[in-house]
């Protein structure tokens, strides 16, 4: 199969999580799936924006809290949306409460993945 038949039936996932191992772990599990194509985001998060677009990223899975900054997954989300509203995005959140979901979902979020939930979860908001 060529690169382009191969990239033709994958979903180009760009994961970018709380902390690196996280990162790599989730892009790896999500890899055991031969639909997804996942690639782990290791750079500053003000790039992750420019990145994402650069990639030609169709989903982009974002922790909520990155840098270590409660919430800045969502400044990101919204850097985002102002310049592509292609990159679909699935939000990862320590905590599901009314608040954070609606906050996660105002950002631009098409879906929400719990941290304590199965990967199996977030293969289905993918």
């Amino acid at each position: 199969m060529s690169d382009f038949q191969s990239r033709t039936t994958q979903i180009r996932v760009l994961v970018a999580d709380s902390s690196r191992i996280h990162t790599h772990l989730l892009a790896e599990a999500l890899k055991r799936d031969a639909q997804f194509e996942a690639i782990p985001f290791d750079l500053e998060s003000p790039r992750l924006a420019a990145v994402a677009i650069g990639l030609d990223a169709d989903v982009l899975v974002i922790s909520a809290n990155l840098d270590e900054q409660p919430s800045r997954g969502f400044e990101i989300l919204r850097e985002l949306r102002s310049v592509s509203s292609k990159v679909r995005a699935v939000v990862l959140m320590d905590s599901l409460n009314d608040e954070m979901v609606l906050s996660a979902f105002r950002a631009g979020a098409k879906g929400i993945f719990g941290k304590n939930q199965p990967v199996e979860v977030l293969r289905q908001c993918v």
